[in-house]
């Protein structure tokens, strides 16, 4: 009987055809490993809205008043480990309110979860800038929402520091 592949006769290519496949194989598992993200209805997404909105505004009114304490308040150990008082604070003070100015208001804009987090974007307005978006991760513990990640965007943001 005559070998259709071949690659059975050289044992270097088959050593690549099969890794080839590993690595093809590896690929496929990756995309069926990732975490699922689930979009909240808009009634689901104003219901956690309203629950959480006092943690947001706290957090929001801290960074732009400069008050560490008031803005870690409900964040996750994790978190208040990452925004160091002394260090880390005044840097993102300076990062954030230093370009977009003081606080105004916020409004949710979407609401998902992915894995064991919800994720929550959000419209907010600041006093030099009115287009942020504003993305706080949260993570259920002990039966509360705790903050577990913050990040701000905006044109104004993503400019280069002079």
């Amino acid at each position: 009987m005559k070998n259709l592949l071949p690659c059975n006769n050289h044992p270097f290519i088959r050593r690549i055809a099969i890794f080839g496949l590993l690595f093809l194989l590896l690929v496929a598992l990756t995309g069926c490993l990732a975490p699922h993200v689930n979009i909240l209805s808009d009634e689901e997404a104003d219901a956690f809205a309203s629950e959480v909105d006092e943690m947001v505004t706290n957090m929001l009114e801290g960074l732009s008043e400069n008050d560490y304490d008031k803005l870690t308040r409900d964040f996750d150990e994790g978190m208040r480990d990452a925004v160091d008082e002394v260090e880390g604070f005044p840097q993102i003070y300076d990062d954030i309110i230093g370009i977009v100015g003081q606080y105004k208001s916020h409004s949710v804009s979407s609401v998902f979860d992915q894995g064991s987090y919800r994720i929550a974007l959000y419209d907010t307005v600041f006093e030099h800038d009115s287009e942020v978006t504003t993305r706080v991760v949260f993570q259920e513990g002990e039966g509360q929402w705790l903050i577990t990640g913050l990040w701000f965007d905006s044109p104004a943001l993503r400019e280069p520091a002079e």
